[in-house]
């Protein structure tokens, strides 16, 4: 099994860095690298009218001043990201399963040509699919053993993962909404999951409420962001699409 998986691991990464530099960039990739070479107060500024959080740009800011700017450069970090997907992958699935059944949604997964292309592009996709599915490995490892380091473990990655894209938080509503559902059902009929389960509510909501708190220094930036999505560029796509 490891052989197979190491196999899998170095197949998925080649195909993520082959040709990375090939293309020239895209029109989002362009609004990547102007965004990455600004100063961190133009940086804000300029996300004030956009929808997504700063991490990514962060990241790439780092990026671009470590290694120049470059299409491979740009494209490193979801490279990168797009690589450890595959790890985490295989570690989420064999919680959930067995290390057999682990190993073969994990070919899939690799071997998928769209995240193999969002682990080719300048943007935040495979870094928000990564620190997502470290989010679910956690949450399956936590409703299992309760444990508050786990607890605290899901609250970094769901973090994380609301300061890279603006559907973390379907994410999170994603969870909320497992937990007690799962939580509830075990009272009513028992454990409907395929192994045992432990649902510490305390540290479930400790965990949400950090996650949370992080965003607090954002919020502001936040609701110029949604004033923008819902009062301006929705109203306009709406007339554009239907009249």
């Amino acid at each position: 099994v490891i052989i197979f998986f190491l196999i899998i691991l170095l197949l998925g990464t080649f195909l993520r860095l082959h040709q990375l530099e090939e293309e020239s960039l895209w029109v989002d990739e362009g609004f990547t690298l102007h965004y990455t070479t600004q100063s961190m107060p133009e940086l804000l500024s300029l996300l004030k009218y956009d929808v997504h959080p700063i991490l990514f740009y962060v990241i790439e800011m780092v990026q671009v001043k470590t290694f120049g700017i470059s299409e491979f450069s740009l494209r490193f970090p979801a490279f990168l990201f797009g690589m450890l997907c595959i790890p985490i992958f295989f570690l989420f699935a064999r919680e959930l399963y067995n290390r057999k059944i682990a190993l073969l949604a994990t070919t899939f997964f690799s071997f998928s040509f769209t995240f193999i292309l969002y682990s080719q592009e300048a943007k935040m996709y495979s870094q928000f699919m990564f620190f997502s599915l470290l989010a679910f490995l956690f949450f399956t490892k936590f409703i299992k053993s309760g444990k508050l380091s786990d607890a605290l473990w899901l609250a970094l990655f769901n973090a994380l993962m609301v300061h890279t894209h603006i559907l973390s938080f379907g994410v999170l509503f994603l969870e909320f909404v497992l937990f007690f559902v799962l939580a509830k059902s075990k009272e009513i009929d028992n454990n409907p999951l395929p192994f045992k389960t432990t649902f510490k509510k305390k540290y479930f909501l400790l965990s949400i409420g950090f996650t949370l708190a992080t965003y607090l220094f954002w919020l502001p930036i936040f609701v110029s962001q949604f004033d923008r999505l819902f009062l301006d560029m929705l109203p306009v796509k709406f007339i554009q699409k239907f009249g």
